[in-house]
């Protein structure tokens, strides 16, 4: 498991962790895998975390409204390809916050399908996926992401919902941020700075903007629709009393080691979101590898 917790009106890392733990002291009695950073080394499949880049895309591009309404099939949809899409239900009509709310993959497609897919690609680059977010940490992940023209015909679709990308959960939690403070990239800082042997306290830099990648008003849009996904939907795990939370659950299968295809038996839960919901300060991202009990990240995740 790992959390991550960032300021996003600053891009301060203010906490990160993994777990097990090793002792540093005895570092050669531990696995490999525990000695890695895995918040920054290790790329994974978000799953419906990924979904808000899509639909921020839409409602940037003014291709979608909140009170637009998607029939989500009954339960099935078929790409192009002839492979079928599933949701854990047949949702019939929804509204756009619906589709989030209940992390609908048809609704969330067919909203998605408005792209064009040299577009989407731009909104996941411009959110900061698929390239190193520079922090002062050895061996970052730069993510995994097909340029467009590889892409196969249900490539805009399933990376929509957080499939055939690997992301970091320190890019997430970055990504996350942006929506939280309004709409712009801001760039990872972990050191503030140094004090010398008579205590002056000397700034290393300041808040760092990369870029803008939504608009305010589309920024404000998204954040109330991740309010209402931890008020009424899959996330009300994660629901604080007296404190207004916002968020996305993410339950996504993992590659085969062999790379046949996805493992029946491996599973990656986690929740993306921030709070308070109206003035975010703090944004999380917790993410468990292979839950024993209960693989849906709003039970596993959303609660820490």
């Amino acid at each position: 498991a790992l959390g991550v917790i960032v300021d996003p009106r600053s891009g301060e890392v203010l906490a990160m962790a993994n777990l097990p733990l090793f002792d540093p002291n005895n570092a050669s009695n531990s696995a490999p895998e525990l000695r890695r950073n895995r918040a920054i080394t290790d790329a994974y499949e978000p799953g419906s975390t990924f979904k808000i880049i899509a639909a921020a895309a839409v409602l940037e591009d003014g291709l979608a409204r909140l009170e637009d309404r998607v029939y989500c099939e009954r339960g099935e949809l078929k790409l192009s390809n002839g492979e079928i899409i599933r949701d854990i239900q047949a949702y019939g009509n929804l509204l756009f916050a619906q589709v989030l709310e209940k992390s609908s993959n048809i609704g969330l497609i067919k909203f998605a399908r408005r792209l064009e897919r040299p577009r989407f690609y731009e909104y996941i680059r411009s959110f900061g996926f698929a390239t190193r977010t520079g922090i002062d940490l050895p061996a970052e992940n730069p993510g995994l992401l097909q340029k467009v023209d590889q892409w196969s015909e249900r490539s805009l679709e399933t990376i929509a919902i957080g499939q055939e990308i690997g992301v970091t959960a320190l890019q997430l939690a970055l990504a996350y941020g942006a929506i939280a403070n309004g709409g712009v990239l801001m760039a990872p800082r972990l050191v503030a700075g140094t004090v010398d042997a008579d205590g002056r306290f000397e700034e290393r830099g300041g808040p760092q903007k990369v870029r803008r990648v939504v608009r305010r008003e589309t920024a404000a849009m998204l954040s109330q629709v991740l309010a209402g996904v931890v008020a009424n939907g899959t996330g009300r795990r994660a629901q604080i009393k007296g404190v207004a939370v916002a968020g996305k659950t993410g339950t996504a299968q993992r590659a085969a080691a062999d790379g046949s295809g996805y493992d029946p038996d491996a599973s990656i839960a986690s929740f993306a979101g921030f709070l308070p919901a109206a003035d975010p300060q703090y944004v999380c991202v917790v993410m468990v590898e292979n839950p024993r009990v209960d693989g849906w990240g709003g039970h596993v995740a959303a609660p820490a």
